[in-house]
């Protein structure tokens, strides 16, 4: 089965072996390098609809609101957040909250936009945005309730402040917090869970092993007449495999100095 020897474009110095093994690798790089697609921070699909709240929020590096006064800290602290985009203000960078003191000399980063993670939450049952942001005191989460009102065109973003040891609370109501208030559903509109680079050339290999397996069987059942364990395409391969994987593994353990045996060194 010539078609799934190594390619010609593949260095000579390489063992032969089938064009399943050189995708797995590839598949392997992949997935590290490319991770898997971040969740969207601008909008959620649900079984109800698409809340669509990327119209609320500054892309500009600047906060929709800025230096909201809160209900808790009796103006000690003020906080800006900005939906779907990150901004910067004083310390804050890629913020999607931050908290201040009013005179500017202080900055907490409350969350980061790219933290964001949709969810319902238990005390009101409404869908909410969490944002967490791992601080050099203390760990960071603010919870942003959406209201949905489909009357409030101007969104209104409602500040309640620390309600426990880092964790704040806002409340936005727009009516682009309601399903399909703002664009949700439109062709515009990208579904939440999306499929990686790495995955995609997972799903690849899948298929590859399937096409590679059912195929070596059977060309060498049909056309090659053999029999039994002989039918396994690249037979040969795969018996001295295991060799192979242990070669591999002393001499990556020889590069060590600390773990190089001695027969090496003779050698």
């Amino acid at each position: 089965m010539g078609w799934l020897q190594t390619p010609d474009w593949l260095p000579s110095t390489w063992k032969p072996v089938s064009v399943i093994h050189f995708v797995a690798l590839l598949c392997l790089w992949t997935t590290v390098m490319f991770p898997g697609v971040q969740a969207d921070s601008c909008r959620h699909a649900g079984s109800d609809g698409v809340i669509d709240i990327s119209s609320l929020g500054n892309a500009d590096n600047t906060p929709r609101f800025k230096d909201m006064a809160d209900d808790n800290s009796g103006g000690i602290w003020v906080y800006s957040y900005n939906p779907c985009y990150p901004f910067s203000e004083g310390d804050c960078s890629g913020a999607a909250a931050c908290q201040a003191s009013p005179d500017g000399s202080q900055y907490f980063q409350c969350g980061d936009q790219s933290t964001a993670s949709w969810g319902t939450d238990a005390d009101s049952g409404k869908m909410a945005i969490t944002y967490t942001n791992h601080g050099t005191d203390i760990d960071r989460k603010t919870l942003v309730i959406l209201i949905c009102d489909q009357s409030a065109t101007d969104p209104k973003l409602h500040v309640i402040g620390d309600v426990s040891n880092g964790e704040y609370h806002f409340e936005l109501t727009s009516k682009c917090a309601c399903p399909n208030g703002c664009g949700g559903g439109g062709p515009h509109v990208t579904v939440e869970v999306s499929i990686s680079i790495g995955w995609i050339l997972v799903i690849i290999f899948l298929v590859v092993l399937v096409v590679y397996c059912v195929g070596g069987v059977a060309f060498n059942r049909i056309r090659l007449e053999k029999t039994g364990v002989e039918m396994v395409p690249n037979t040969s391969f795969w018996r001295a495999l295991p060799g192979l994987v242990k070669d591999g593994c002393v001499f990556v353990i020889s590069l060590f100095p600390c773990y190089r045996q001695r027969s090496y060194e003779k050698i």
